[in-house]
């Protein structure tokens, strides 16, 4: 670590499986952030690769910033990250990590001086490079469209690899522990949102999202890959398994939400429950206001609660 002064510490909840290969790149990007302290909580998912050797070699050596090890077997890396996120002790600050990636050197401190402005999470784009960390010419998607909760329950925006966040965020999860797993970025914005609070969603991109064939989520810049996702997504009905979950679990939250997000709720959840096939409604859709970042996420958001699978 530089020898800068320090004034803030991270928790940094750092999920892995079979990560052999870039995990050592991953842990000292972070190790090298800028101006803060980082306390590393790492999950392990029943890895058999060298991956726990190369984490018992941190543990042994940077006692001061490795803090706990979890060993798992969940198989599924939404699972490891909600569960991991809810065995963390207090922190003012919360950073989640994958374990391929490199994060900038400000990428922390960046986060933190926005969140220090009023914020409550924070997201960053991405910036696509291979193997060999060589740009591929790929950004996340750049969103425009103003930040809210009318967007935030029908599309998540960042990836978790870029999310950042304070404790009143995990004191609202703790209040009212999700019972099932999903997109823990997505979970974030809905319950920041939600709650009336802020999501800074920064178009500079502070990670080098490292691609490659093992990548359970990666950009799909690609027509033809968007496409297909969006058939498996309507085949399958994800987004429609989602929204129930995501609908029951905000429900539950009954102190300090305007009323405002609580109609949008009860409208929303309405409309998908009564409203499909020659029943939708356009005015009445219109009158929600939820909205995705893009004209093509649109028709698809009203396509897919016309066909029941929203």
């Amino acid at each position: 670590m530089n020898s800068k002064k320090y004034n803030k510490t991270v928790a940094v909840l750092l999920t892995t499986f079979n990560s052999e290969k870039f995990l050592k790149d991953q842990i000292e990007s972070i190790l090298q952030q800028n101006d803060v302290i980082v306390h590393f909580y790492i999950s392990d998912d029943n890895s058999t690769d060298g991956t726990l050797k190369i984490l018992n070699y941190y543990f042994k050596n940077y006692p001061g910033n490795f803090k706990r090890l979890l060993k798992v077997n969940f198989r599924n890396c939404d699972k490891n990250f909600l569960n991991l996120i809810l065995c963390v002790p207090k922190y003012k600050y919360y950073a989640l990590s994958d374990h391929d990636d490199i994060w900038l050197k400000d990428k922390l401190f960046r986060s933190i001086s926005i969140l220090n402005q009023g914020y409550s999470a924070y997201g960053c784009r991405l910036r696509a490079v291979n193997e060999n960390l060589k740009f591929n010419g790929h950004l996340s998607p750049l969103w425009t469209r103003k930040l809210g909760f009318k967007n935030a329950i029908v599309q998540g925006i960042v990836g978790n690899c870029t999310l950042v966040f304070k404790d009143d965020i995990m004191k609202i999860l703790r209040s009212n522990k999700p019972n099932f797993y999903t997109d823990v970025s997505w979970l974030i914005y809905l319950i920041t949102t939600y709650h009336g609070k802020f999501f800074f969603y920064d178009k500079k991109p502070m990670i080098l999202y490292r691609q490659h064939f093992t990548n359970i989520h990666g950009i799909k810049n690609a027509i033809y890959l968007r496409i297909k996702r969006t058939l498996y997504d309507l085949f399958y009905r994800n987004y429609k398994k989602f929204n129930d979950k995501h609908i029951s679990y905000l429900k539950k939250f009954k102190k300090n939400i305007p009323p405002e997000n609580i109609l949008v709720l009860e409208k929303f959840d309405y409309m998908r429950k009564n409203l499909t096939f020659f029943k939708f409604n356009l005015k009445f859709f219109d009158s929600i206001g939820v909205y995705r970042q893009t004209f093509v996420g649109n028709f698809l958001l009203k396509l897919f609660i016309i066909l029941n699978a929203e």
